[in-house]
């Protein structure tokens, strides 16, 4: 769970990580995210994550905790072949 709530639909992963896909053809990317350590980290921390689009950086977050406010992403990704999101 992350800020006390349970999603039925998404990814999750673990900081450090990038997840690479093959996006040709499409036109946007279109995320909210909800994002910051899980909810039973026995510790305070903090992540970020971000999405390059054909290896350069188009969106990059602020530090994210348990108590942040979810952020939306909205990008064009016409022409591009691959989009990458990664945490760290």
């Amino acid at each position: 769970s992350l800020a006390g709530k349970n999603e039925a639909l998404g990814i999750g992963t673990h900081a450090n990580s990038e997840l690479a896909f093959n996006v040709a053809g499409f036109k946007r990317f279109y995320t909210i995210v909800r994002a910051g350590p899980d909810n039973d980290a026995a510790v305070e921390t903090s992540v970020s994550v971000g999405v390059k689009i054909d290896g350069e950086l188009a969106f990059e977050s602020a530090r994210l905790t348990q108590q942040s406010a979810a952020i939306e992403i909205d990008l064009d990704i016409s022409g591009a072949q691959e989009l990458s999101l990664f945490t760290y």
